[in-house]
This record gives structure tokens, sequence and C-alpha cells, in this order.
């Protein structure tokens, strides 16, 4: 939207400029213009009983010279105006083409999630529908056991779990595309964030029993973020959670938080796979994802949810990766020393 404002500001700027140069010019081209001069001819009046009689007012005759310039004149009127006039309608053309060029854009990416949203929830729905139908043509003429009935509507739970998912990242999406998100927030100490790290930190344990999560902090000075807590947890648990994700059992996922230049930097690094440097900028498109095997859940939207809050408080996530070394995502947001 910034671009566009630009784009009509630049436009403007240069018909005001066209504009006063065509009229600059055309002005002058008529002020240089020979004024026409007319000679009035001296009429001699008979005497009609001691006075003058009436005189007879003849048409002014112009030379050939006199005429082209009147000509002239009139020409440089009417190329002025008619220049003017085509400098509006392109200026006119120009602005609605810039204007109208963000709805088109919106329209673009409404129509490319709506489709790839399709797309994910036909795959856990696919999935429902065939285990119903095999779990009634093994059961059609004999009693289902308890085991055969746990592992059904384990299968079913994790896809409505995946379902679930998809529809709530989908909504996230949705509200921040909107603007419906306002930017309230709050004054976060140093204390506070080491408070919800460390919560986070024993939240993923439980998730990822195997998984070991380190936190340290190489911030000596204490710092404030003006951010909402809620988002500042979700972006970090969503790039924890995809570290371990993205790692093989018995791993170590390493969270540490440094403060450079004013700018708040928590670093969450793994040792797994990596991600090759193709996938990198891809990596917060949404419902991109580099495994797709359909071994490990995930939805895709995670990384684009957590790109979309952190740029909400002015900040940015950084990507480094290796193939076969590790992958480190950064999030970095402006922050203030205490005195």
């Amino acid at each position: 939207m910034n671009k566009t404002i630009l784009k009509l500001v630049g436009v403007t700027a240069v018909f005001i400029t066209l504009t006063t140069l065509l009229v600059g010019v055309g002005l002058t081209r008529i002020i240089d213009q020979p004024a026409t001069q007319i000679d009035e001819p001296v009429v001699e009046q008979p005497m009609t009983r001691g006075l003058p009689a009436p005189a007879s007012i003849d048409a002014p005759q112009l030379s050939d010279d006199e005429l082209v310039a009147d000509i002239a004149a009139k020409q440089n009127v009417v190329i002025l105006l008619l220049g003017v006039i085509l400098l509006a309608v392109l200026f006119s053309i120009t602005m609605i083409k810039l204007a109208l060029q963000p709805l088109r854009e919106v329209l673009e990416k409404q129509k490319q999630f709506v489709a790839d949203a399709s797309h994910e929830l036909k795959t856990p729905l696919s999935l429902m529908s065939s285990e119903i139908q095999l779990f009634q043509e093994r059961h059609m003429d004999t009693t289902p056991t308890k085991e055969s009935i746990y592992t059904f509507t384990q299968h079913i739970l994790f896809d409505v779990h995946r379902l679930t998912a998809i529809t709530n990242d989908m909504l996230q999406l949705v509200k921040l595309d909107n603007d419906t998100k306002k930017k309230t927030g709050e004054t976060i100490t140093l204390k506070q964030i080491d408070s919800y790290l460390e919560s986070l930190q024993g939240k993923i344990k439980l998730r990822y029993p195997t998984h070991t999560v380190q936190f340290t902090s190489e911030i000596n000075d204490n710092m404030t973020l003006h951010a909402s807590p809620t988002d500042l947890m979700q972006v970090v648990e969503i790039l924890a959670e995809n570290a371990c994700l993205h790692t093989p059992e018995n791993t170590e996922v390493e969270m540490v938080q440094t403060l450079e230049n004013d700018q708040y930097q928590l670093r969450i690094s793994d040792n797994g796979q990596g991600i090759a440097s193709e996938h990198v900028e891809q990596l917060f498109v949404r419902f991109f994802q580099v495994d797709t095997s359909g071994d490990r859940p995930g939805t895709g939207l995670g990384l684009p949810i957590a790109k979309e809050l952190t740029e909400h408080w002015n900040g940015s996530l950084l990507v480094d990766s290796e193939v076969g070394i590790g992958t480190t995502m950064t999030l970095v947001l402006p922050a203030q020393k205490l005195s």
C-alpha cells in the first residue's frame, strides 16, 4: 500500500510539472506573438448645412501579416487547451489504474488463498472419508473390537485436530489481512520475557519429550519491548515447535536472546537437516512445506503467521540455514534500554 501511495504522489508530481511547463510555453508563445495593430482610416466628413454629415464607418481591413499573426495566436490557445486536456485524461487513466492495483492484488491473493485452503482442507476430509468407509466394510458382518474402535477413533481425531488447526490459522490470517487486529500492546520488561520463555520451555518439553530445549540470555542491561505478550509468545512458540518438528528425536534446540544496537534478538537454532537455499525464501509463503511426505504434522501457515505478527510490531524474522548443518531463526524487535 505504501508503494501505491508513492506511485500516486509521483504521478501527481509529474502531471503538475508537465502541466506547468505546457502552460508556461503556451503563454510565452502567446505573449511573444506580435500584437495586431489596426490603423483606423481618416474619414472626411462632408458638410451638410454647416454641420458635418454622419460618417460611414467601414470595417477595418487587416493586412496579410496581421491575419497570419491573429490565426497563429488562436492556434496557440487551442494547442494549449488540447495539451492540458490530453494531460488531464492521461493523468486520470493512470490514477485509476494505480488506485485499482491494490484491489487487484487483494483479489488475486484471496483467490490463491481460497485455492490453497481448499486443497489443504480436502486432504484430511478425504482421509476421514476413507477411514469411515474402510471401517464400515471391515465390520459389515462382524462386531468391531475395542482395539479396532480405538484405532479408528484415533485416526479420525488426528484428522479432526488437523482440520481445526488449519481453520484456526486461516481465520487468524484473514484477521491480519483485513487489519482488524489493532496495534495495541504494552511495555514488556526483560524479566517478563525471561518468565515467558521459561514457561514456553516447559510447554515445549511436554509436547516434545525427546527434545531438549536450552534457553540462555546474553543481555546484561535491562530493556523493554512494546508489543503484545500474546503475539510475542505465539511467534516464539511457532519457531520453537517448528525447530522440534523438523529435527530428529534426542536432539537439542537452543534459544539465545541478545541485545544489539537497540534491537532485541532471539535466536532459535536446531541441528536438523537444514533447508535448501531455493526453499528459504518460500518459507513464509502460505501453505508451503519443505517436507511434503505427510509424515510430520503441520499446516504450512505457522511461519507466515509468525512473520506477519512480527512485522505488526515493526520487527523482522531472519533465516539462516545450511543443508546438513541446521537452521537458525532470529526474531528481531525494536527495544529500549532502561536508564
